[in-house]
């Protein structure tokens, strides 16, 4: 998949990468966006993606969409951690794993 849209369809798509049997990496908690009214959620397990998921639900019709606040560390498969510190990184990581 090729990233075109807002960094949080990134996030979803690797999540569900990480979900599936080929996982290539796992986040390192925690993981903050920040939304469109200035507020913030952080996330500090694989459960509380939740917390997005019901933003949008929420929030349908909204022109501005919650963004990653970077940097953020992974850990691949290898144990290796790598540091996701812009937009550019985060597609690395897609395209990686992709």
């Amino acid at each position: 998949q090729i990233y075109s849209g807002p960094a949080v369809d990134a996030r979803t798509s690797m999540f569900d990468s990480q979900e599936s049997d080929m996982a290539c990496f796992e986040f390192i908690y925690p993981i903050s966006f920040i939304l469109p009214d200035g507020s913030e959620i952080t996330i500090n397990d694989d459960g509380g993606w939740d917390e997005i998921d019901i933003w949008y639900e929420e929030n349908k019709d909204s022109d501005e969409e919650p963004e990653i606040i970077y940097p953020f560390d992974v850990i691949f498969d290898d144990n290796e951690i790598k540091t996701i510190n812009n937009e550019e990184d985060l597609k690395g990581l897609e395209d990686y794993c992709g």
